[in-house]
């Protein structure tokens, strides 16, 4: 689904999806829950990392910590 389509469905303006999927603003849980609904999954899916971002998140830490 494009970034366009989603703001779309979720009522949100596709420049504030953006900058969520790159991190510069936190959301809130109204935003969240509206994202989850026009994406078709519960909001508490929208919140778990994938394991290989996880694992690369550890290696990181690791790492810096040397």
């Amino acid at each position: 689904m494009s970034q366009e389509t989603l703001a779309h469905e979720a009522d949100i303006d596709r420049t504030y999806i953006s900058s969520i999927e790159r991190g510069v603003y936190a959301t809130s849980i109204d935003v969240l829950d509206r994202l989850a609904k026009a994406l078709g999954v519960e909001a508490s899916d929208l919140l778990i990392r994938d394991r290989t971002q996880k694992t690369a998140d550890r290696a990181s830490q690791s790492s810096d910590q040397r």
